[in-house]
């Protein structure tokens, strides 16, 4: 409970009345005590209010709800409904303790009611963690019937969002945009000759895939998209051990990763390429087989949906020998992992020899903005010098690194979060254009 304004004005009245009786030739008969009493009974009559009504029914009378499905790093909305069935009007603050995997905004929210109405307000949180959580937990205090004090109560709303790696940008239902700002169609250019569906007619399909009899039945243009004759094997390989919980910006690696293959495989899909994807640690984890289709599109997000860090060191050997079992032809391997560690490093480099001889393999790894900055900044500070010391060391590791692995023909893209989509994307067209691959 915390007193208001208007309570602490009725104490120092009464404390003057108390200062006047004392002072006064003839006695008041302690005058003070009236108002004193009556402070007393009204805040009793809140407590009341407030505890046997108000408190008890307050989770059915602000009622919270968000999208049930969330994009990582993507701000989505809490909304909350005030509703007041009582003949009283109704104040009410609320704050907000948000689960460890949502980056919420924490002012506080001020709802006023009047009887028989409602009010509506908006906060907004980021999902920084893949997984199914409870956004928030409400502190909320109500303003007494006689506006003396505030009431505490907490309380969780029975609401869990899935929050589930981000998806390409759709235009037209067909299209898509990827992060180079090149749009790419469902429909594939190739020379194949097996029809892969019969959709609608999107704006920039060629004609000569009209399909004039279905159009003719159905009363709208019909197109019929072909499988390619060069379908590309891709295998994402995603490092789930310990340093893929460090964190990078807003989000840990493991969750850029997410991110990064449920859009490259979106766009691999929407070009009728094969992909499958391979989670390791000290082990392989896990696996879903090469493949295409809507179907095994989702069977690729819900994978990289329930991945975990794991607290083991991490293994590549484990995942090439898992590889070496599911990929028969010559396939774009994609290892999404650190390189900054020599020790670390040095195991992915023995375990990319072991397929680079019969695949075309490509190593994305992340770099941290901020090391990348403090680097470049002139030091400011005493301590500065030496973090800027141990900047140059992460670089240095970083380059030596990149060197040995194109050294052995390996493909490397390190570059930072904001940069690292587009950079792969680019990676993959100029290596399909070049027919490197397949």
């Amino acid at each position: 409970m915390s007193l208001t304004r208007r309570t602490y004005l009725f104490v120092t009245l009464i404390i003057l009345i108390g200062i006047v009786d004392q002072w006064m030739p003839f006695a008041l008969w302690m005058l003070w005590m009236v108002p004193g009493a009556a402070l007393i009974l009204a805040l009793l009559g809140e407590f009341v209010a407030w505890k046997f009504r108000d408190a008890r029914y307050l989770s059915e009378h602000l009622i919270a709800s968000c999208p049930l499905r969330c994009e990582l790093s993507l701000s989505s909305s809490l909304e909350l409904t005030l509703t007041n069935p009582t003949e009283f009007p109704r104040t009410l603050e609320a704050e907000f303790l948000w689960h460890e995997a949502l980056n919420g905004d924490h002012r506080r929210l001020t709802f006023r009611a009047n009887p028989g109405e409602s009010d509506q307000q908006k906060i907004s949180f980021t999902p920084v963690e893949l997984g199914r959580v409870k956004p928030a937990e409400i502190f909320a205090r109500g303003l007494g019937i006689f506006r003396l004090a505030w009431w505490p109560k907490s309380f969780t709303p029975d609401l869990e969002v899935e929050v589930v790696p981000t998806r390409l940008k759709n235009v037209n239902g067909s299209l898509a945009m990827d992060n180079s700002g090149a749009r790419v169609s469902r429909l594939p250019l190739g020379s194949g000759h097996e029809i892969r569906e019969i959709r609608e007619y999107n704006p920039g399909d060629p004609m000569r895939n009209v399909d004039w009899k279905a159009s003719a039945r159905s009363g709208e243009l019909k197109v019929k998209t072909f499988d390619p004759d060069e379908r590309l094997d891709i295998v994402l390989v995603v490092d789930t051990g310990r340093s893929s919980s460090l964190r990078i910006g807003d989000l840990d690696q493991i969750a850029h990763a997410a991110n990064l293959c449920a859009r490259f495989a979106e766009l691999a899909e929407i070009r009728g390429e094969n992909i499958g994807i391979l989670t390791y640690a000290d082990k392989a984890g896990a696996m879903v087989p090469l493949g295409r289709g809507q179907r095994h599109l989702a069977m690729i997000r819900t994978a990289l949906g329930s991945m975990r860090s794991d607290l083991a060191e991490s293994n590549p050997r484990s995942a090439v020998a898992t590889l070496s079992r599911i990929v028969s032809r010559r396939a774009l391997i994609i290892f999404l992992t650190q390189i900054d560690e020599f020790e670390a490093a040095g195991e992915l480099l023995s375990a990319t020899r072991l397929l680079i001889r019969k695949h075309h393999v490509v190593v994305a790894s992340l770099v941290d903005e901020e090391v990348a900055e403090m680097v470049q900044r002139a030091p400011e500070t005493w301590t500065e010098p030496y973090e800027q010391l141990a900047g140059l060391e992460y670089r240095n590791a970083l380059k030596h690194t990149r060197l040995e692995l194109e050294r052995y023909g390996v493909s490397v893209v390190d570059t930072t979060p904001a940069n690292i989509e587009k950079e792969l994307f680019s990676r993959y067209q100029t290596l399909k254009q070049r027919r490197a691959v397949g």
